[in-house]
């Protein structure tokens, strides 16, 4: 009997119905082949999707930016942590996340 490849299942073959060695490999193949698609498929879906959520999250950094720009404002001594918490209470984020990626900024001379 020839060697199979290495990701060969041979139950899963069995299952397909395929008796000697070369059915198996036949369907083997056929499994690979099939595999193959469905990975290239999810992966197109998935970096679709990434793109969505990136462009997504950006525009929710500039909201936070904006609202905690409008805080500094008020009062330019709060921290970046105090202005997070705030924004996070608006929006409904988490406070850490907003933290993250809020800049407090500079201080006009």
């Amino acid at each position: 009997m020839s060697q199979m490849p290495p990701r060969f299942d041979l139950k899963k073959a069995r299952g397909f119905g395929a008796r000697t060695s070369s059915a198996l490999v036949a369907v083997h193949t056929w499994c690979n082949e099939k595999e193959r698609k469905i990975h290239e498929a999810a992966k197109r879906r998935g970096l679709l999707g990434n793109e969505r959520q990136r462009a997504q999250e950006a525009e929710d950094y500039k909201k936070w930016q904006a609202a905690a720009d409008s805080i500094w404002l008020k009062n330019r001594n709060l921290s970046v942590n105090d202005v997070a918490g705030k924004v996070a209470q608006r929006t409904g984020a988490k406070q850490e996340t907003v933290r993250k990626k809020i800049k407090k900024p500079e201080a006009p001379h």
